[in-house]
């Protein structure tokens, strides 16, 4: 059966398989240790039961990218190629391998500044809007 966190986890073995993406575990360490280090994680969803057997479940899975913010320039030039390989990857496979129905719309992103563990990164964060069809056990 297809689970909301198959999907983030599908995510998470899809993208951080990527070249130049050093660490990608699939449940969050405390701290970062190495960069760039992505993470995919469950942001919010609805379900939409249709029958007592068939539910249709809309999820937004986040996947964010951080790269350790020690110098702007050099910092900027590391993550802001990983923009177009994300989208890249994720348009060439809709269905996460299976993982999800499909996409219920555009993949959006933004880059921000955000703390983990007391140190800053530069963070892109990608939404993946999901679809998927599981049956109702």
């Amino acid at each position: 059966m297809a689970t909301i966190a198959g999907a983030a986890e599908k995510v998470q073995d899809i993208l951080g398989a990527l070249t130049g993406i050093v660490a990608a575990p699939h449940e969050p360490p405390e701290g970062i240790f190495q960069t760039p280090f992505l993470v995919s994680y469950p942001k919010s969803g609805r379900c939409n039961t249709q029958s007592n057997a068939w539910a249709i479940n809309e999820t937004t899975i986040v996947a964010a990218l951080y790269v350790a913010r020690v110098n702007l320039p050099s910092d900027y030039a590391t993550a802001v190629p990983f923009i177009d390989v994300i989208l890249n990857k994720l348009a060439s496979d809709t269905t996460l391998g299976g993982a999800v129905t499909g996409f219920t719309g555009p993949v959006t992103w933004e880059m921000h500044v955000e703390t983990w563990a007391d140190a800053k990164y530069l963070v892109i964060q990608f939404n993946i809007p999901i679809k998927q069809s599981p049956a109702v056990t």
